[in-house]
């Protein structure tokens, strides 16, 4: 097919105003057709049409052979390839796989692009498909409007590609125009099933350093449905490291935080402990900080005087045990483990953190009743809550905890 150039006038000759209706219109028949349904429809059961197809491109070794054999297959086929090919790489052999790629430039039709396009989301590091891509946008024009994207955004595609189609280029030209995630299957026509868009998540993920783009709800979305669907431990201690750092524990999403601690526990008590290694110290002593408010807030809930208070305190506490069924909460900071009583009338109770190891700490999940662990004589300091008991407290951390 020639290659047909319409320049862009404000004036234009009769005829040629003709003929630029005409060639918009023939698009714009093509758009219809691909966009019907029933072309891309095919016998998911691996029919025998499909594997004798494949069957035969495996066995071809020539180009010659290969152009042969393009001019025999029928268009309708090679849609079908390709959109067998796009979810059934691995059971394709890579003879196979690489002659259906040939096929589109041997034999190239317009009406193939957006096929083209879509299987390229799965192998778009394959070099041959690289190839058919780059054929395609020499030899034919208004391939933007088959795959419904402006003209910018397939500038920028065409040139992506023409420099290698490196995945951090294209994360790069994101995050500068600040995409969103669910605004790249928009703009790009990028499925959100395929490889590149989920490669493109990860890296923008780890890579992302504003705030607005952490806290829109849809990049949260995307953001954790990635994290609950990888089974790499790398993947996921590179992104929270990131994100952790980047970001304030405030600024946080819980979602995204629930997730890491529903799946690997707490820092200080890890149920994968090569996990933890991962993680940066910073990254660690961020969530466990917001664990401990979280358990803080949640046994406080009825009661912000006593919740703000040891909130100014949480930073200096290593670990939070809040026991709801008995209403007390036990709080360990690095010299002393303070106690403090749901019920009205309970002071506050505070031990050497040794001590309370041995005396106390097995009895925990025990349901011992409040009384147990209220001992005068034993304990460090008790504090009533009373008019000063703020202060008071305030005092005695800054004592055994050196807290300023």
């Amino acid at each position: 097919m020639k290659k047909i150039n319409i320049p862009t006038l404000d004036f234009y000759p009769f005829k040629l105003s003709i003929a630029r209706r005409n060639m918009e219109a023939t698009i714009e028949k093509v758009l219809g057709e691909i966009e019907n349904p029933a072309i891309f429809e095919f016998d998911k059961n691996f029919s025998s049409e499909v594997n004798n197809l494949i069957e035969a491109l495996s066995k071809i070794t020539s180009d010659y052979d290969l152009l042969e054999f393009s001019y025999k297959i029928k268009l309708r086929h090679v849609r079908l390839l390709l959109s067998y090919l796009s979810s059934n790489y691995d059971k394709i052999e890579h003879t196979a796989r690489i002659n259906i790629i040939k096929l589109t430039w041997l034999n190239p039709k317009i009406s193939l692009f957006k096929q083209l396009w879509s299987t390229f989301q799965t192998l778009y590091s394959e070099p041959a498909i690289i190839y058919a891509l780059k054929f395609y946008f020499k030899k034919f024009d208004h391939l933007n409007k088959l795959i419904g994207i402006s003209e910018r955004e397939f500038f920028f595609i065409k040139q992506w590609i023409d420099s290698g189609a490196e995945i951090n280029k294209f994360v790069e030209f994101i995050i500068k125009e600040n995409i969103s995630l669910v605004s790249i299957k928009e703009r790009f026509y990028i499925k959100d099933d395929k490889p590149l868009f989920t490669d493109l998540c990860w890296n923008i993920a780890i890579t992302a350093k504003s705030t607005h783009f952490f806290s829109d709800t849809n990049n949260i979305k995307y953001i954790c449905d990635m994290l609950e669907k990888t089974n790499s431990i790398e993947k996921l201690a590179q992104f929270y490291n990131h994100y952790l750092t980047v970001l304030d524990i405030e600024h946080c999403d819980r979602q995204i935080l629930e997730i890491l601690v529903d799946r690997f526990g707490e820092p200080n008590k890890p149920k994968v402990n090569l996990f933890w290694n991962l993680l940066d110290e910073n990254v660690k002593q961020k969530l466990l900080m917001w664990l401990n408010e979280q358990k803080l807030l949640l046994f406080f809930s009825d009661d912000n005087e006593r919740f703000s208070f040891w909130k100014r305190f949480i930073k200096y506490m290593e670990y939070v045990y809040p026991d709801r069924q008995n209403y007390r909460v036990f709080m360990y900071f690095k010299n002393i483990v303070v106690i403090e009583f749901g019920n009205v009338g309970n002071a506050i109770y505070a031990y050497s953190k040794d001590y309370f190891k041995s005396a106390y700490e097995v009895y925990m999940n025990l349901n011992r009743s409040n009384d147990f662990f209220k001992d005068k004589n034993n304990c460090l300091f008790r504090i009533i809550h009373r008019t000063n008991w703020k202060y008071n407290t305030f005092l005695c951390l800054r004592q055994y905890e050196n807290i300023g």
